[in-house]
């Protein structure tokens, strides 16, 4: 279990930091003594990038941008939506209901959250978050399953017509294209509910993927961190899933080896993405969107919102692919974009309580009374966005 011991310090060293930070920033009250003493996990380097992914995460929790509707009222109206529209995301009585924070597509330019309008986060934006030798770290891991990211494309291709695979959408760059599903431990497709459905990804039990997991370690730990700050309760339903796999014993080793807490990662090497909404999450629930690799520019639009974010090496994305729709267009260069998620039918499945939406109620109980009301206004800080 060295793998989930490891992540499990980093994330508990990452939340300890985000709320010294936070409180120090606002006045806030004093805390439970916390340990800001770095794990023995972590090197001098890694703790000078969890430190900038902290003061990033600070940044945006300070910064939010309101919504003028209810996110609850949204998703009972997105139900009702015929399942083609629903799919594509894309409906013009929606978007009338339930107007972007705009009335033109505005772009981000810094660490921000979206909110709705009784402070339930939607997103967090943050351009340029990943340090760069993680960065690195992923693109190098990507490199060496190339091939396999390939035949998974074409195989999916040839098994179903979801576009996801469509060879129209993908943009070899030095001969790397494809895509290719991980999950430690997730049902079969048919399979859901079933315990003999629960498997390994096939990629996972190989030479190969044991690799691939050595090398992403630091940033798998990493995004279990982040998530551990951006929606606590989420967090702590997907380790106490993960305990609970663990208790499988065909799982037990594959689980202790996976090196986030999110149960699935997928991995997407050039493709373009269409606007859509996924359907195996969860409306409540953070998906974790980091795009890498040697491209300079390419633009990811959450439709709802009215947000285009610059999505440059290093940009994380978080928020429910289910609720929100969602496009990404092409890169001029190499991108590998990396999804860390979870599908919906495992934590029921296991009866945990399943985690609701995420509010800014836990951060305005780490500042001072004054902040947390200024938090809480609606405005409009136009400063850090630029109209198209």
């Amino acid at each position: 279990m060295q793998d989930a011991n490891r992540a499990d310090r980093i994330s508990e060293y990452m939340l300890s930091l985000f709320r010294s930070k936070l409180c120090a920033m606002t006045n806030g009250p004093p805390q439970p003594t916390i340990s800001l003493s770095r794990p023995s996990c972590v090197s001098k380097t890694l703790t000078r990038e969890i430190r900038s992914v902290v003061d990033g995460l600070v940044h945006a929790v300070l910064n939010p941008v309101h919504m003028s509707w209810d996110a609850e009222e949204y998703m009972a109206a997105q139900g009702k939506i015929s399942s083609h529209k629903r799919g594509a995301g894309l409906d013009e009585q929606l978007f009338a209901s339930f107007p972007p924070w705009a009335s033109e597509i505005v772009k981000v330019q810094s660490c921000r959250t979206a909110v709705d309008c009784n402070g339930r986060i939607l997103a967090w934006m943050l351009p340029r978050i990943l340090p760069r030798r993680l960065q690195d770290q992923l693109t190098r891991a990507t490199i060496i399953i190339k091939e396999a990211l390939h035949q998974n494309r074409v195989n999916q291709a040839r098994k179903s017509e979801s576009w996801r695979a469509s060879k129209y959408l993908f943009k070899p760059v030095n001969g790397i294209a494809g895509l290719i599903n991980m999950s430690p431990a997730w049902f079969m497709q048919g399979w859901a509910g079933n315990p003999d459905g629960l498997r390994t990804s096939h990629i996972l039990q190989t030479a190969l993927g044991q690799d691939w997991m050595e090398m992403t370690w630091q940033a798998g730990a990493l995004m279990s961190g982040m998530l551990r700050i951006m929606h606590p309760e989420q967090y702590s339903m997907a380790h106490a899933l993960q305990t609970r796999l663990r208790e499988i014993s065909r799982l037990r080793v594959p689980v202790s080896q996976w090196n986030s807490v999110f149960t699935a990662m997928s991995l997407i090497a050039n493709r373009t993405c269409p606007f859509h909404l996924d359907e195996e999450g969860h409306a409540h629930w953070y998906d974790l969107l980091c795009s890498v690799g040697d491209y300079k520019e390419a633009t990811m639009e959450l439709k709802t919102l009215g947000f285009q974010i610059p999505n440059p090496p290093g940009t994380i994305v978080a928020f429910s692919g289910t609720l929100i729709p969602h496009s990404v267009d092409s890169a001029d260069g190499s991108r590998f974009s990396h999804i860390f998620y979870m599908r919906k039918n495992l934590p029921p499945f296991f009866n945990l309580r399943l985690a609701g939406w995420m509010t800014q109620d836990y951060y305005t109980g780490l500042m001072g009374s004054q902040q947390a009301k200024d938090l809480k206004r609606l405005h409009r800080p136009r400063d850090a966005f630029v109209k198209y």
